[in-house]
């Protein structure tokens, strides 16, 4: 799932870009700032969530 912003850019979700590097990188290293506004809309939960799901994964 692709996510448009202003102008013609488009960016992928967390998950679509975890997909797509999974196969080439053995490390990522996530550095996310979330303050007010956003940490009331759930980005917190929903960085957290993707990371549990993407560790729970079998290693190959």
């Amino acid at each position: 799932m692709l996510i448009e912003t202003s102008g013609n850019s488009k960016i992928p979700t967390i998950e679509d870009a975890l997909k797509l590097i999974s196969t080439s990188v053995r490390q990522v290293i996530l550095d996310a700032k979330v303050g007010p506004p956003s940490y009331e809309k759930g980005l917190a939960n929903d960085i957290f969530s993707t990371m549990s799901y993407f560790a729970s994964l079998p290693l190959f």
